[in-house]
C-alpha cells in the first residue's frame, strides 16, 4: 500500500494482487454480481477506513460522487485496472485518477485535449499526464457539465510539463506520482476560491 499526504490531503493506493489476501471472504457487496466490481467496492472502502477509522460509511449522490465523510472530510476515489486510489481532504475541491498507459489514448485525445495542446501532447505519456490531470480536475469540480476543452492545462517548457490547470479562474495545484504498476496517479485540488 501507497500512503501519502500532499497540503492535508490523504491518499492511499493499493493494487489488487495486494489486497487480495485482505479481501479474501469479504461478505461487503456481496450482492454485485460482477466480481471485477465487487473487488473495487470493496478495496475502496478498506482504504477509506485505512485512512478514515473503521465505522466510516461511503455514500455518493444521485450522480455517483462520494458524498463528504465526518465534518469536512471530502473523499475522491479512483479505480483502474490494476489499483484503487482514494483522497480524504479538507477542501470540497479534491480530485483523484489513477490510470494506466494504453493505446487508446491516442485515438480519442481530440476529445480531451484542446488544439493547443495537441500540439504540446503527442507521446502516450504526456497523453496519459493530461488525461490524468483532466479527469482528476473533473472530479475536483463536481459539475456534472464541465467538459473537458473547459480544463485548460499549463503547456510548460522544458518536456510539456504540467504544473496546473483551470477551470475559469479557478486554478488546481497538480500533482502526478508514478506507481510500482506503471500507473500514473494524479490529484489536483484547487488552490484559489473562485467558485
Amino acid at each position: 500500500m501507497i500512503n501519502l499526504i500532499l497540503n492535508g490531503t490523504r491518499i492511499a493506493v493499493m493494487d489488487f494482487d495486494e489486497a487480495a489476501p485482505l479481501l479474501e471472504g469479504d461478505t461487503l457487496f456481496a450482492e454485485l454480481q460482477n466480481s471485477a466490481r465487487r473487488r473495487e467496492k470493496q478495496l475502496t472502502l478498506l482504504l477509506l477506513r485505512k485512512l478514515a477509522g473503521s465505522e466510516v460509511v461511503l455514500r455518493h449522490d444521485p450522480d455517483g460522487a462520494p458524498l463528504p465523510i465526518g465534518e469536512g472530510q471530502h473523499v475522491s476515489i479512483s479505480h483502474s485496472g490494476h489499483e484503487v486510489a482514494v483522497a480524504l481532504s479538507d477542501s470540497p475541491y479534491i480530485g483523484i485518477d489513477v490510470e494506466s498507459p494504453r493505446e487508446a489514448l491516442r485515438r480519442v485525445s481530440s476529445r480531451f485535449l484542446s488544439r493547443r495542446e495537441q500540439e504540446y501532447y503527442t507521446d502516450l505519456n504526456q497523453l496519459l499526464r493530461a488525461w490524468v490531470i483532466k479527469e482528476a480536475v473533473y472530479k475536483a469540480m463536481h459539475r456534472k457539465n464541465l467538459t473537458s476543452s473547459e480544463i485548460a492545462l499549463s503547456c510548460q517548457e522544458p518536456e510539456n510539463m504540467i504544473d496546473h490547470a483551470e477551470v475559469g479562474d479557478v486554478r488546481f495545484s497538480i500533482s502526478l506520482h508514478h506507481l510500482p504498476t506503471d500507473s500514473l496517479l494524479g490529484v489536483a485540488r484547487a488552490v484559489n476560491n473562485n467558485f
